[in-house]
């Protein structure tokens, strides 16, 4: 099965879906530009693009990029970690982000899409560049549009959800 993974630039949840990613065997990933930064800042890029086939980042390619235009080449896409920000976009049919207008498309075309929104649960844990342990408090509006983006793809929570909502394709 061919996996688009698309990266957002949450810190929250990145970790655990680029452990996820690992597993595949035939993913490619999109880097959103925040993605790109947070992942480097926590060290997550390259175990991201090593585990892929190919790496789009958003920066070099534009919001509107080819792989738009190559999505029947995959089987699903996964948005992981998706932020509230794209979340919000995504529920509100805005397409102005590489991630947002692959998701816009993939859903046109009835493709699976599955999403791990950084702002699900009403209070998350998350930790610093340092290790530090956070307490993240989600906002009403963000908790809602992650609700409404339930109406649309097939959203999962945390990380043993993901897995499971890849099935047997993770190692």
């Amino acid at each position: 099965m061919k996996v688009l993974w698309c990266i957002c630039g949450g810190e929250y949840l990145m970790e655990e879906a680029v452990s996820v990613l690992e597993g595949l065997d035939d993913v490619t990933v999109v880097f959103s530009a925040a993605a790109e930064e947070v992942a480097s800042m926590y060290r997550l890029k390259e175990r991201a693009e090593s585990a892929a086939k190919e790496t789009i980042f958003e920066h070099r390619q534009g919001k509107s990029s080819p792989i738009v235009m190559r999505l029947g080449r995959f089987d699903m896409v996964v948005v992981a970690p998706c932020t509230a920000n794209t979340c919000a976009k995504i529920v509100l049919g805005v397409a102005d982000s590489l991630v947002s207008n692959i998701v816009s498309q993939a859903i046109k075309a009835g493709m699976p899409v599955i999403a791990l929104p950084t702002d699900a649960s009403r209070v998350v844990e998350g930790r610093t560049i340092s290790g530090r342990k956070i307490k993240i408090r989600c906002r009403k509006v963000d908790l809602d549009n992650a609700k409404r983006l339930s109406r649309e793809v097939r959203v999962v929570k945390n990380q043993a959800q993901l897995r499971k909502a890849l099935g047997g394709r993770v190692v």
